[in-house]
């Protein structure tokens, strides 16, 4: 592995760990690193492999900084203590300037192929203050790119389908559409609305960024965000994602319902409550006689099963589906608990049912268009 090798895949970690873009400059005398945004810059120096002895500098301030391939927890701690700064191909990496509050240590992370360089786990870093600490460890910085062709009447381009095509970027961008001051919300705001960690939502606004989904300004301690596309081209990309690339993996299966009273009169476990057909029902009035049932089950869909004394049929009246983010019911006054319209729609949607399709259009005109 060359030294400009080296650096672009130590560069690629580190965002990928951290959501901070790394500038590098390595015609300078000696090279140099810049987190952007921020004007801190450190010397670098590309290494194979980590010498024994390392000279300390106690000043708190990482002037040197080693880019090797890996460094392993121990290495780790030692070049900290000797006040060395370090970065790696595998995310691993400290960085520190404590005049200025910034301070980054990511340790732990395992040595990783090039390929794969994109797919790390979580780590974490903090600074020198605990109120610094949730802005450097989950802001978002990434390279910009002209913003894709927004109109519902275009086609999804490849890279927006890719943006949107994790688990993970699944679930934060519908919490984000069904609660859309969340954008603005901190990232500790996010992680108890979604249930992802910090460190996979860092990754997907930083692929957001990339691709063009995502405007992201302002400083590290107050970034702002906005969205590149209008809302409806948003809807219209996470509903043919879910149908595509999630909701097929959280569907329990099909089942008969034995003898039982009508469906909202079914006592439905905490946290479980109606999508498709029953939802559209209950937030339309009753325009819609439902045929067809769907539930999410709020994370017990086996003592659902259990409890209902359900019987598996391909060509069953129910749909389970697990739930998809430990949200809260929709209000509907004294109804029975149902999911939040966009979830509610998508399902309608998704059914290619052409009745369903229609309540479908009613449920965005009422609640999704133009939310409160």
């Amino acid at each position: 592995m060359t030294a400009s090798q080296l650096i672009l895949e130590a560069q690629r970690a580190f965002t990928a760990q951290t959501g901070l873009l790394l500038e590098v400059d390595a015609e300078s005398a000696p090279p140099r690193i810049t987190i952007a945004g921020t004007g801190i810059s450190f010397g670098y120096e590309c290494r194979l492999h980590l010498e024994d002895q390392i000279s300390e500098s106690g000043s708190g301030v990482t002037q040197h900084v080693l880019v090797l391939p890996h460094v392993t927890p121990t290495q780790a701690q030692r070049l900290r203590s000797a006040g060395v700064g370090f970065l790696d191909t595998s995310g691993n990496a400290y960085l520190a300037h404590l005049d200025l509050a910034f301070f980054v240590w990511v340790t732990g992370q395992k040595r990783v192929v090039a390929d794969n360089v994109g797919q790390l786990g979580n780590g974490y870093f903090t600074s020198s203050t605990p109120s610094l600490a949730a802005d450097y460890r989950w802001h978002t910085v990434g390279p910009t790119k002209q913003p894709a062709p927004g109109t519902t009447g275009q086609k999804r381009s490849p890279a927006l389908s890719t943006a949107v095509a994790r688990p993970g970027a699944i679930r934060l961008l519908f919490a984000l559409l069904a609660e859309p001051a969340l954008l603005a919300a901190p990232y500790r705001q996010m992680v108890t609305r979604t249930g992802l960690t910090p460190g996979t939502i860092t990754q997907v606004f930083v692929e957001w960024k990339r691709q063009g989904l995502l405007q992201i300004t302002g400083t590290l301690r107050k970034p702002v965000r906005h969205w590149r596309l209008p809302r409806q081209e948003l809807i219209r990309l996470w509903v043919g994602a879910y149908g595509d690339r999630l909701r097929p993996r959280l569907v329990k299966g099909r089942y008969r319902l034995p003898t039982h009273p009508p469906w909202t009169e079914l006592l439905l476990p905490a946290q479980a409550a109606w999508s498709g057909e029953p939802a559209a029902a209950l937030l339309l009035n009753g325009h819609l006689l439902p045929e067809r049932l769907t539930l999410y089950a709020g994370g017990n869909a086996a003592g659902l099963i259990l409890l209902w004394r359900l019987r598996p049929d391909t060509e069953g009246e129910l749909e389970i589906i697990e739930e998809l983010i430990p949200a809260p019911a929709f209000p509907t006054g004294n109804g029975p608990p149902v999911v939040h319209p966009l979830l509610a729609y998508a399902d309608l949607w998704l059914s290619q049912d052409a009745r369903n399709r229609e309540m479908a259009t009613l449920l965005y005109a009422k609640y999704l268009e133009n939310p409160a």
